[in-house]
């Protein structure tokens, strides 16, 4: 599908950029390497402390950001697709200077939906070698009720596990519409179906659900007028090649749609909301919430229309996400064992895992950093942009504080006051909640900030400008066409025509 769009040459200055050109293939690299010391781990159970939003189970205005409750799925399908970091067990941190190996190839390519293929990932498949398996709404299932799927991250939660049937439903009927002589082999069929497959895919990523949560004129200005317009576009993120996912994305800034996630979730139309996790609710295939991992119920199927606007179906059943900002939903703060398997209650806690991962595991550079860092780079949103706890007050929002002998001068029962953690972290905020913080401080909760924003962009603009035969390699020449796997017009093609052509 044409040649590789090289990179611009690396800004002066930029430590990572030489790290990736050095790095072998397929490793996490570093946008930045960090100056600011690390935070102690009594500081991030603090700071975790403050992040629990509570149950909150109502809709209101000020419960939800604009954003359909399916973009937090889908994102976790993208996130599954272009990164997997096997190295990071919570409380062992490892050497900073450490290459560590992303076992998901970031390519857009659906690894975790087509694994190796039909040869060499025969057990996916039906006997044509063409088809994936799927079991009416759900997937395919093992005796112990473990999905036959190559990503059993895809597995965690019964949004996502549906999400995934819906990706191999579309590839099915993808599939049996391609149009190719009755000559054509199997293998030849498979190869047009996947390819199409991913042409809709990586268009959805750019086109439709990079704009809702970084905005369009941010997609805009970086994608320019042509690939080469786009890849000079890039100021913090040289993806190299072949190209490689910094940690700075996979660990922090694409993290922002844990903050998304809801209490609770209406599956369909026949059935009240069903808590996300519950703690209380017994292990195995019997607990009423949404853990994955075990077959899905006939009451769980998903209805598309309660999590994405639906061509042709009224909005009167959509759900919306949480606004983007630093309160995390309660079942988050209490991940059942089949997600976390691990004894210790703090191990459990999302937020402290992603904190403790970031700062103490990875060593990240601070949210102030890498501010700082795109001002110097001359990134244009960069000039009007304010930094916070430097042009502006760092303030914690404290959230639901309801540990015995907790308060705010007590802070997850370290001794932290939040006046000590805003002294503290002020200036040096861990990256994953600075995300967070700006999006809620200068976007009302509604989309991503300047920082993660750019982050986010430019990551995935350009993991696609380095792909060989992607829709920003071949944009001129290939774009979703009216009438087909359901697209309604030339160009206009979102997560919601996917899902509506992959049918039930």
């Amino acid at each position: 599908m044409g040649r590789a769009v090289q990179p611009p040459a690396p800004a002066p200055g930029a430590v990572p950029v030489a790290a990736q050109a050095a790095a072998p293939p397929n490793v996490f690299v570093r946008l930045l390497s960090r100056q600011a010391a690390a935070p102690s781990f009594d500081d991030l159970v603090a700071l975790a402390a403050t992040m629990n939003e509570g149950m909150v189970l109502s809709d209101g205005a000020g419960q939800r950001a604009r954003i359909a409750a399916g973009y937090t799925y889908l994102g976790q399908v993208i996130d599954h697709d272009l990164t997997s970091d096997r190295s990071s067990p919570l409380g062992v941190a490892a050497s900073h200077g450490q290459a560590r190996t992303n076992f998901s190839t970031p390519s857009f390519d659906l690894d975790g939906l087509y694994g190796a293929g039909p040869v060499q990932d025969a057990a996916l498949y039906e006997a044509d070698g063409l088809h994936l398996k799927l079991s009416g709404h759900d997937l395919l299932r093992q005796a112990d009720g473990s999905a036959v799927i190559k990503d059993q991250r895809n597995d965690s939660n019964f949004i996502l596990s549906q999400l995934h049937a819906a990706f191999a439903r579309f590839h099915n009927r993808v599939a049996d519409n391609l149009g190719l002589p009755a000559t054509a082999t199997s293998a030849e069929r498979f190869a047009k179906a996947r390819d199409l497959v991913c042409r809709h895919y990586q268009w959805i990523v750019v086109h439709d659900f990079l704009p809702t949560v970084v905005g369009q004129e941010l997609v805009t200005a970086i994608l320019g007028a042509s690939p080469a317009q786009a890849a000079a576009n890039l100021l913090l993120f040289k993806p190299g090649n072949p190209p490689k996912m910094p940690f700075e994305f996979a660990a922090a800034a694409f993290r922002f749609g844990h903050s998304m996630v809801r209490s609770a979730y209406r599956m369909n139309s026949t059935g009240g909301q069903t808590l996300t996790f519950d703690r209380m609710q017994p292990a195995g295939n019997q607990a009423n919430d949404l853990r994955g991992f075990r077959p899905v119920p006939a009451r769980m199927a998903i209805d598309w229309s309660h999590f994405f606007a639906m061509p042709g179906v009224p909005t009167a059943n959509l759900q919306f996400a949480r606004p983007i900002d630093t309160l995390i939903a309660l079942p988050l703060f209490e991940l059942p064992f089949s997600v976390a398997n691990d004894q210790r209650p703090r191990a459990r806690m999302l937020p402290l895992r992603n904190l403790h991962r970031s700062e103490i595991d990875i060593g990240l550079p601070t949210g102030q950093e890498v501010a700082v860092e795109m001002r110097r780079l001359g990134v244009p949103e960069a000039a009007n942009m304010k930094i916070l706890g430097v042009d502006t007050p760092f303030r914690i929002q404290a959230g639901e504080l309801s540990q015995p002998g907790e308060s705010e001068n007590n802070l997850g029962g370290t001794g932290i006051s939040k006046a000590q953690l805003e002294q503290r972290l002020g200036n040096a905020t861990p990256l994953w909640y600075y995300i967070l913080k700006e999006a809620a401080e200068f976007q009302g909760g509604q989309r991503l900030g300047p920082v993660g924003a750019r982050i986010v962009a430019e990551v995935i603009i350009g993991l696609l400008l380095a792909v060989p035969g992607s829709v920003l390699q071949s944009q001129a020449a290939w774009r979703p066409k009216s009438g087909e796997f359901g697209c309604r017009a030339d160009g206009q093609y979102g997560i919601a025509n996917l899902l509506d052509f992959a049918g039930t």
